[in-house]
């Protein structure tokens, strides 16, 4: 089996082993990831954090984002950009931001 294969089969797990979570538990894991994310003295020492935007039953990085606005860093999250749509860049995202559809929505 080749490793592409193999990396994707290990996504397609992951991806089943999220969608088992019930909603109450993704609340709780993305909960108590934010609440690591505030005692590592060494994360919020920097000024610009990037996050991502959860998907299908992934980790809610949002909670650790409001958190980080809250210390005064500056944010950003992966868009699409390009003339073809295929250039992923992080732009900076504040309590305004305004959200557009894309082809993973």
């Amino acid at each position: 089996m080749s490793l592409q294969r193999q990396k994707q089969q290990i996504r397609q797990r992951i991806r089943q082993q999220r969608r088992c979570l019930s909603p109450s538990e993704q609340r709780q894991s993305a909960s108590k990831a934010s609440r690591l994310l505030t005692h590592c003295f060494w994360v919020f020492r920097k000024k610009n954090m990037a996050f991502y935007y959860p998907k299908e039953g992934e980790l809610d990085a949002l909670l650790a984002l409001r958190q980080a606005q809250r210390r005064g860093k500056r944010c950003f999250l992966p868009v699409i950009s390009g003339p073809k749509k295929d250039r992923l860049l992080f732009a900076p995202v504040g309590p305004r931001t305004v959200f557009a559809r894309n082809r993973f929505d």
